[in-house]
């Protein structure tokens, strides 16, 4: 999976899901300081089909960082984060073939969140991942009646472009109760010797990712268990920019040539569902 697909956490909100009407249910939610989304989801199931969708829309916009359980105000400084997303997934039931797609984006104007020598913002993330295959139960257990649990095999492709979260400085600080605090900042800053072959600082100014992938998942329903291996092929590419006088004595914004290897990953293991 990947964590461009994944930004759910708990926040104080107020929420109105719609009634549902002929599988759709819209919803719209307000809260902490401020946040507002409003998403539609679709779920409808055929003979022979099940379809399952949504899309969001969040905008959040704060004065108030979140450090451990309480929030600090900083003079001036605004956080402003926008992102939308979705997916969308259909299965041919008597076969168990089916197809994912989805797609996720967020956009960064928070004040202050400017590259090192740029000054621009961060690019726009956009990131889609599209995945298909079978889930049906192949392996009796030869034991007795039913089966050993289903099994799922897929496939599929991702592709993430600008997602440049953690190059972060810590330039935002303000003093509450005695107490100093701060909060990092983008600004693309690549520190020297971060990338081999390049001994100065550098900016990130773009990056894809491209991955493919296959796995499977064997489902023991007997112990709750799930068995699954899966294989990844990734491959990296990033943009940087410098300044730096030992790069070039022109003192002007110059792109950095670099190569990043392609990788493989492969894992395997088991959950267990309490």
């Amino acid at each position: 999976s990947s964590s461009a697909f994944d930004c759910s956490t708990r926040r104080n909100e107020i929420r109105y899901d719609t009634p549902e009407w002929w599988g759709f249910i819209g919803s719209a939610s307000w809260g902490e300081d401020d946040i507002w989304s409003a998403s539609l989801r679709f779920q409808k199931e055929w003979d022979n089909w099940k379809v399952g969708a949504g899309y969001a829309y969040e905008g959040f916009t704060d004065e108030l960082v979140q450090n451990g359980g309480g929030g600090v105000f900083f003079q001036g400084f605004k956080r402003d984060f926008k992102e939308w997303a979705g997916s969308a997934s259909v299965i041919h039931k008597p076969t168990g073939l089916f197809v994912w797609a989805a797609n996720s984006n967020s956009e960064n104007d928070d004040i202050g969140a400017e590259g090192v020598f740029t000054g621009k913002a961060p690019p726009v993330m956009h990131a889609w991942d599209i995945a298909g295959g079978i889930s049906r139960e192949f392996v009796w257990n030869g034991v007795g009646p039913g089966s050993l649990g289903a099994t799922t095999i897929w496939g599929g492709y991702t592709q993430d472009q600008d997602g440049l979260g953690g190059f972060t400085r810590t330039t935002v600080s303000s003093a509450l109760s005695g107490t100093i605090s701060s909060y990092a900042v983008w600004d693309g800053e690549v520190s020297a010797g971060a990338f081999p072959g390049i001994p100065f600082k550098t900016e990130i100014t773009s990056s894809e990712t491209t991955k493919w992938y296959l796995a499977i998942d064997q489902a023991i329903d007997s112990s709750a268990l799930n068995l699954y291996a899966a294989y990844q092929h990734i491959e990296p590419e990033v943009k940087l920019v410098t300044r730096d006088p030992s790069f070039s004595s022109t003192g002007k914004l110059n792109n950095v040539p670099i190569t990043l290897d392609d990788f493989d990953v492969f894992f395997m293991g088991g959950r267990i569902q309490f």
